[in-house]
């Protein structure tokens, strides 16, 4: 699946995904998930754009009655699986 999907760095993506993980419901910085990933910012954003595709997780903009604001503010990353997050994460216990 992972040729299909252009992913030639096995072990990078899943650290990069573990990582998603970590930060879900936190304001999306790629710059940051690249850093603690080993990877270029670049390929950070198309893995997120991939992931989301895949419908895994999802971008959400804050909610805010002037759409200004809503439009400036960051997106926060949530996977759709909280299951799936938090096992990725290391949460082995309920």
């Amino acid at each position: 699946m992972r040729e299909l999907l252009g992913i030639q760095k096995r072990r990078e993506f899943e650290i990069f995904v573990r990582m998603c993980a970590l930060r879900m419901g936190q304001v999306l910085n790629t710059v940051e998930i690249a850093r603690d990933s080993r990877i270029s910012p670049n390929t950070a954003k198309e893995w997120i754009s991939l992931l989301e595709d895949s419908f895994l997780i999802r971008l959400v903009h804050p909610h805010h009655t002037h759409r200004t604001s809503r439009m400036i503010k960051s997106l926060k990353l949530y996977f759709l699986d909280a299951g799936l997050a938090a096992w990725l994460a290391g949460w082995r216990d309920p």
